[in-house]
């Protein structure tokens, strides 16, 4: 996560990014003096002084810049913080070997980014689930944004529109005002001819990304 408005974590609401270490073995490991880090030539720009993470626990740790936790809650912060357009974050062990790494892409705000074990690969999350498993299906990236040829504005005469979009997507439309998505506006399949004034919107959608 690179960017909260003040999503519920274990430790309350909070508008910090985090980094999120699960434990898929079945013996705890002790990450005593492991380092996480923005920074592939820091490997260990920031430890952890102790800690062990059980089979199956989630370890929740706060990018917010900050060298303990403000609240006294006992959450865990690391000193540095995450950037939102894109970011790397690399785990090394005591040794500064790099054990793990994380290429996060540009993210909207309170989406985050990780590895789905069941289905296998990285997905985005719009509903992110600090310390625990997530629980809605992941999209694989945000649909594009379509090409229309006319800008908005006062138009003296109607006005035909075109719209493009990247192969394997389709345009849905709508001119009442509200949001396309997915199932909802009206299916583009050529150039549209708009003689009343009208709050046209459009989206790219394709299966498996956001629009």
């Amino acid at each position: 996560m690179t960017s909260s408005t003040g999503l519920e974590t274990p430790y309350g609401n909070t508008s910090y990014g985090w980094i999120e270490l699960v434990n898929l073995g079945n013996t705890a490991v002790d990450i005593s003096g492991w380092g996480l880090s923005d920074n592939i030539g820091r490997p260990r720009k920031w430890q952890f002084s102790s800690g062990t993470i059980e089979p199956g626990e989630y370890k929740l740790v706060f990018a917010s810049g900050l060298l303990e936790s403000p609240t006294g809650s006992g959450a865990v912060h690391a000193d540095f913080r995450l950037i939102a357009l894109g970011e790397t974050v690399i785990l090394s062990n005591p040794q500064g070997q790099i054990q793990d790494k994380l290429v996060i892409p540009k993210l909207e705000q309170n989406n985050s980014y990780g590895r789905d074990f069941d289905r296998g690969g990285l997905f985005y999350y719009e509903i992110p689930t600090a310390g625990a498993s997530n629980v809605t299906q992941g999209f694989i990236g945000y649909a594009a944004k379509p090409t229309i040829s006319m800008q908005g504005g006062v138009y003296l005469k109607p006005v035909t529109v075109t719209m493009s979009a990247p192969e394997g997507t389709r345009i849905r439309y709508t001119t009442d005002g509200s949001d396309p998505m997915h199932t909802t506006g009206t299916v583009y399949d050529g150039p549209l001819t708009v003689s009343v004034t009208s709050p046209l919107c459009a989206r790219d959608v394709a299966p498996g990304y956001k629009a």
